[in-house]
């Protein structure tokens, strides 16, 4: 679990990237990302929510919103 919460969303996309790796290398087949709801956000829409989930399309990596915490993202990771 990574949090990135807060960031700016080009610092939450590399620090996903980043926690993806050290996931991938440690063997995790998942992992999750503390995003928020986007409560604090201008017209509280979820701006890092939606940046990772884009970013992640790009890398083709699946990505779901937990359904027990909005504010969490779920990232499959591949396995090879």
């Amino acid at each position: 679990t990574i949090d990135v919460h807060r960031l700016k969303s080009r610092e939450a996309i590399r620090r996903t990237e980043i926690g993806i790796r050290d996931a991938l290398v440690a063997g995790d087949t998942r992992l999750r990302v503390i995003c928020g709801r986007g409560l604090h956000s201008e017209r509280r829409i979820p701006v890092l929510k939606l940046a990772l989930i884009g970013a992640m399309e790009q890398h083709r990596i699946e990505t779901e919103v937990d359904p027990g915490n909005p504010g969490i993202l779920n990232i499959k990771l591949p396995v090879s």
